[in-house]
């Protein structure tokens, strides 16, 4: 009997010993074989919100097999649960929430980190993670889009403009060829007179061209909106913070 009692002190040790280095070799941040955990949050361009959960083991003398538990949740309550289970020294658990314009703000994601030591066939609770990642209302795409018709109206106008001042410079330039002055086998050919007329021509082209180029300018500033992400000129309010490049 006091073998049968001694032989079960023994064990009871043993599997103490057991539980105490497996609990402290899941403690994070014990160096090389410490467990490593943490979530994080990002968007892409399109304003779509990703997130992961991480539980890494590292290199372990005891086998320790990790686990994440990740929930991303948006501003609205969508969410997105992720498990990776039992699969290695290293588990990783990745969310999804697609871009939605009525639901944008903080996206959330918190990770609930695991081990498994099979000494003792126990989970090990590692403690909670968390992070975030922000998405906002894309203001810019709609303004553009309204935009865009008028600056078309004005590359037009700008373009019929530029025909009509050239037009007139080409009949000018024909009219001085035309002229007596202008024909060397003339008697009253001006070789002065005839510059003059061109150049006169050329002058008139230039003023044209300039007053074409300042109201296609003034026609620019007239449109409403203006989409400029600079704060001083954001008519449309493009929110800076918003994903979508400018």
């Amino acid at each position: 009997m006091q073998h049968y009692k001694s032989d079960l002190l023994a064990r009871a040790i043993r599997c103490a010993m057991v539980t105490m280095i497996c609990g402290l070799v899941s403690l994070p941040a014990l160096g090389q074989m410490g467990t490593s955990s943490y979530s994080d949050a990002w968007t892409d361009e399109n304003g779509n919100v990703y997130s992961s959960g991480i539980t890494d083991e590292g290199y372990n003398t005891y086998s320790h097999q990790a686990r994440v538990v990740s929930v991303l949740t948006s501003p609205n309550g969508r969410v997105s649960w992720n498990h990776s289970g039992y699969g290695g020294s290293y588990a990783s658990a990745i969310g999804y929430l697609g871009y939605d314009g009525n639901d944008v703000g903080f996206y959330f994601v918190s990770s609930d980190h695991w081990s498994y030591c099979p000494y003792v066939m126990t989970d090990i609770y590692q403690g909670q993670t968390s992070n975030q990642a922000q998405t906002c209302t894309d203001t810019c795409t709609p303004c553009r889009n309204e935009r865009h018709p008028k600056e078309v109206l004005c590359a037009a106008a700008l373009a019929t403009c530029e025909g009509t001042a050239l037009a007139n410079y080409n009949n000018a330039l024909n009219a001085c060829e035309n002229n007596t002055f202008c024909q060397q086998s003339n008697p009253n050919y001006n070789e002065e007179e005839c510059n003059r007329c061109r150049d006169s021509a050329l002058d008139t082209f230039l003023i044209a061209s300039g007053a074409c180029a300042g109201v296609y300018n003034l026609c620019r500033l007239a449109i409403t909106p203006d989409c400029s992400p600079h704060p001083t000129y954001r008519k449309a309010n493009c929110d800076p913070c918003s994903n979508f490049p400018f």
